[in-house]
């Protein structure tokens, strides 16, 4: 007995599309979802960087066309096929936690930075802010052989977001996702698959960290005249009255900054040097040297992001041999590090 076989080979292929049938009173969009992608990279207003400074109207965007068609699928009652709907219901929703702050919804991007998001509401002519559930446009619309379409819908079809600091942004902080989507259906009860209308935020808020000096740039300190048989070597003079170094620093963030005094060092090199070989300046913090080019010199900012380094300055006798008079000058470079 004989067998005959036989290998196929047998291809499926298929294709998943949208939702084409659509539930009773339940909408979509008849060009697509509106996408909307907001981006940003740069910088904010120094005034607005601080918690809950709010930036207005941040991002202002809409379809282009100014409309997004949609279509319902609806039940007609009249013997000619024609009902009318007096409203439309849209809910809008977002994946991000929120919290409410002086009546608007703030949507939480991360731990500096939410956002209130309005999509535009139709006939209303009011922006709502997201999330909001079952709201109306009130406007009449037909149901034609069970369905509504509407070619001029402007609900979704433009919105605005803006911006509230949570804290303090230093250095830099990133936001990049959907931060809302908006639906409709003609009934509260019932949700539509397919949304109206979606927002992405690419947003990156870079912000460094920058302190003013009430001092000014250049700081001139006279250090007055001493008689040349008052200096001391090492120590200051002779019945001399130390002055004053005093540094006022005002930044945009908590925390404390390290400053570094830079300068060339005399011949004893705790001191800094001056245009006299024989003579070297000598600050002192706390009862203590501040020596030239070295490190931990930190000064903590308050509440109100204000620092102090207030120290006494004095010259000193680098050598045990006697100072010729003569003019002395000398100066030194404050360099500020954010710890």
């Amino acid at each position: 007995m004989s067998r005959l076989s036989y290998i196929l080979l047998i291809f499926f292929m298929g294709y998943v599309s949208p939702s084409l049938a659509l539930n009773m009173f339940q909408c979509r969009p008849i060009d697509g979802v509106a996408i909307y992608t907001q981006e940003y990279s740069g910088d904010i207003s120094e005034s607005i960087n601080k918690p809950g400074g709010i930036a207005k109207d941040f991002f202002e965007f809409n379809s282009g066309g100014g409309k997004v068609p949609r279509e319902c699928k609806c039940r007609s009652y009249d013997r000619d096929d024609i009902t009318w709907y007096d409203t439309t219901f849209f809910t809008a929703t977002t994946p991000l936690t929120h919290s409410t702050h002086n009546g608007i919804q703030y949507l939480d991007l991360n731990e500096y930075l939410s956002v209130a998001m309005y999509y535009w509401i139709g006939k209303r002519n009011v922006y709502l802010d997201v999330p909001f559930t079952n709201e109306k446009n009130t406007y009449q619309e037909r149901c034609v052989d069970g369905w509504m379409t509407n070619l001029a819908a402007d609900t979704g079809a433009k919105g605005k977001i803006d911006i509230r600091i949570k804290k303090q942004i230093i250095g830099s902080t990133q936001f990049h996702g959907l931060v809302s989507t908006l639906y409709a259906s003609l009934k509260n009860s019932v949700s539509s698959p397919d949304p109206i209308a979606q927002t992405y935020l690419d947003l990156t808020v870079n912000t460094p960290a920058f302190c003013s000096i009430d001092e000014g740039s250049t700081i001139n300190i006279d250090l007055g005249e001493v008689v040349s048989s008052d200096l001391n070597y090492g120590k200051e003079p002779t019945g001399y009255t130390k002055r004053d170094l005093n540094l006022t620093f005002r930044c945009n963030f908590d925390g404390q900054l390290d400053l570094t005094l830079l300068g060339k060092s005399s011949s004893l090199p705790e001191f800094f040097a001056t245009s006299n070989s024989e003579i070297g300046i000598a600050i002192e913090r706390n009862g203590s040297l501040v020596k030239p080019n070295e490190k931990g010199n930190s000064v903590p900012l308050d509440g109100s992001h204000v620092g102090h380094f207030d120290a006494k300055t004095y010259p000193v006798k680098t050598n045990n041999s006697a100072v010729l008079p003569d003019n002395y000058t000398g100066s030194i470079n404050v360099l500020v590090e954010v710890l």
